[in-house]
């Protein structure tokens, strides 16, 4: 690979556009609710993508609940875990791998 795409300087990734904020922990095909282990903040309307092993999803979050099944306006960030609305995925029960970002 060219060193041009190789980051030695830093050591670590950097994507201004975007930030992780949720790593996918189940997913419930039948009520095509998706349960998030939250590693940042997001809230309503954030523009996000899901990356998935089967393709990525860009979309604008419009509903989001507490694992119990609470209204919230935002994900508080680390040690929460949190539902958004994901019907029809290609996901397996535990997530499948599946990350979120948010567009800065």
């Amino acid at each position: 690979m060219p060193s041009e795409y190789q980051n030695y300087e830093k050591g670590v990734s950097d994507n201004s556009n975007q930030q992780f904020v949720a790593e996918a922990v189940a997913y419930d095909r039948a009520s095509g609710w998706l349960t998030l282990d939250v590693k940042n903040r997001f809230e309503l309307q954030d523009q996000l993508e899901l990356i998935t092993p089967r393709g990525n999803q860009v979309f604008q979050l419009s509903a989001l609940e507490s694992a119990g099944g609470k209204s919230l306006q935002a994900a508080p960030g680390s040690g929460h875990m949190v539902r958004i609305p994901a019907p029809d995925l290609p996901l397996a029960e535990d997530g499948g791998y599946a990350l979120l970002m948010r567009y800065m």
